[in-house]
């Protein structure tokens, strides 16, 4: 099962800083804030979080998040994410880029996933438009969780 979610970014700022996680989660993994810009003069950051919903291997989700850091809202358009699930190393579920479909300050998405028992972390990638297109930059790699 995959599917997409995009939301303003103080929401999902404050889920994960607090590491209250996603609903019902077993277990979750969040990596440090990864920073980036200026471009336009919006200065950036981002995230990724591996989340276990339960002991079953069909229950994953990889997050990634970005937002202006500031925070600020920006045009539509401005900010891309796309969440990517690593399992064992090998890249197991992503889908395409989200973007912000109006102005808002933060966007997030997700790829929910079962590829079997083994080790799942998170690994995203954010983009920023430069006025002539984007500049793409990975956040850091969320920490493992066995499943």
């Amino acid at each position: 099962m995959k599917r997409r979610l995009a939301v303003v970014g103080a929401v999902l700022t404050v889920i994960f800083t607090l590491g209250i996680g996603p609903a019902l989660a077993v277990s979750q993994a969040t990596s440090p804030w990864g920073y980036y810009g200026p471009y336009l003069g919006h200065s950036y950051r981002n995230q990724a979080t591996i989340v276990i919903y339960s002991s079953s291997a069909g229950d994953i989700g990889a997050y990634t998040y970005a937002e202006t850091y500031p925070s600020v809202n920006v045009p539509a358009g401005y900010i891309g994410v796309l969440a990517r699930a690593y399992r064992n190393d090998a890249l197991c579920s992503q889908e395409g880029y989200d973007y912000n479909s109006s102005k808002l300050a933060g966007i997030s998405t997700a790829t929910f996933t079962g590829c079997g028992h083994g080790t799942y972390y998170s690994y995203g990638v954010s983009r920023a438009y430069n006025g002539n297109g984007y500049n793409s930059v990975y956040t850091f790699r969320s920490p493992s969780l066995n499943n």
